[in-house]
């Protein structure tokens, strides 16, 4: 009998996960063609180890082990300033990143399960997740493709690798035929319950290995329906995204307010910020314009999408999770 060369558990593809080892991070030349500027006219700003994660060569038994997407990989912010980075440095801790762009949460996990076997438990794990309705898929060209690639060619036929961004008010399709775009077709409840399982095996992991664990999230939507609802567990650090926008007349940066009341009254009239907080200015001279910018923000085009946040973000964000860190620590005094 002829064997079936896409056979579905004869696929390798199908199988990736299960492999062994730490996944290599993004392809660095791919990085550097979505910078816009260079800060301080650096024009090597992405450092990488032999992972391709923009971190020290991994060591076993870290002091601590920052993960997420694009975000703790700190796409478009200087190295010091990563949000995992100023922890570290504040903390006087030996950091390594394993932050990989456009990773889901569940790419997250798994990922760090392959870290934990081939470097050990580090002490302290930190954590910023995206949003809960992106994932990766390996899927049959012909089959299924991702939106980037519907309108390639439709006799393509093998396995494909792709990033897909479940966005959730777009609609699914009411009929659909091959090849289908997967995120008309591909629930977005599934994505979303995966996440939510995926950080609850990871709780328990570190609560069983001794493991101190801290996590957050960047979107704002999420955040705001996990505090309001009292969702998830004592690992969880609030953020405080909704201080921050970039929908004013300085649409290009990322700015926060004082309160939540200010940002909104902002947002409102998009008018210039006004009130904003008044703070790090120690660190507005020392990064300049990436204080406020990501370096892959396009300053030319207006109407172009914005990069990731800037170094003011990631400062404050760091501050976030040493106050909660400070706070565990009082609770644990007490009992």
């Amino acid at each position: 009998m002829t064997k079936n060369k896409l056979d579905f558990f004869e696929n390798p593809d199908n199988w990736l996960e299960a492999h062994p080892g730490l996944n290599h991070s993004s392809n660095l030349g791919f990085m550097n063609s979505r910078i816009r500027w260079f800060p301080d006219e650096d024009r090597d700003p992405y450092t990488v180890n032999k992972y391709a994660y923009r971190s020290k060569e991994f060591e076993k038994n870290a002091d601590l082990l920052f993960a997420g997407c694009s975000i703790t990989y700190g796409e478009g912010v200087a190295e010091s300033a990563i949000w995992g980075n100023v922890v570290a440095s504040k903390l006087n801790l030996k950091a390594f990143n394993l932050g990989m762009p456009g990773a889901s949460v569940h790419f997250i996990v798994n990922n760090l399960f392959n870290y934990f076997q081939e470097f050990g438990n580090p002490k302290n794990l930190f954590c910023i997740f995206p949003d809960f309705l992106r994932m990766e898929m390996y899927s049959d060209y012909s089959h299924m493709r991702s939106d980037l690639d519907i309108t390639k060619d439709k006799e393509l036929s093998g396995y494909q690798n792709y990033h897909l961004l479940l966005f959730p008010n777009n609609p699914y399709a009411k009929i659909s035929k091959q090849p289908h775009v997967a995120s008309e077709v591909i629930p977005k409840e599934l994505a979303l319950s995966l996440s939510i399982q995926h950080i609850k095996y990871l709780e328990m992991y570190c609560a069983e290995a001794g493991i101190n664990f801290l996590w957050g999230t960047w979107h704002e939507d999420q955040e705001n329906y996990i505090i309001k609802n009292n969702l998830l567990s004592k690992n969880f650090v609030d953020l405080k995204n909704n201080l921050w926008h970039k929908e004013s007349k300085d649409s290009k940066k990322s700015l926060v307010h004082k309160n939540v009341e200010d940002r909104y009254a902002c947002r409102k009239d998009l008018k210039e910020c006004k009130n904003l907080e008044a703070c790090h200015e120690t660190e507005k001279n020392i990064y300049g314009k990436n204080f406020d910018l990501a370096f892959d923000t396009d300053l030319e085009d207006f109407d172009s999408m914005p990069g990731h946040v800037g170094a003011h973000t990631h400062i404050h964000w760091a501050e976030e999770f040493i106050k909660k860190i400070g706070t565990l620590k009082q609770e644990k005094d007490m009992v």
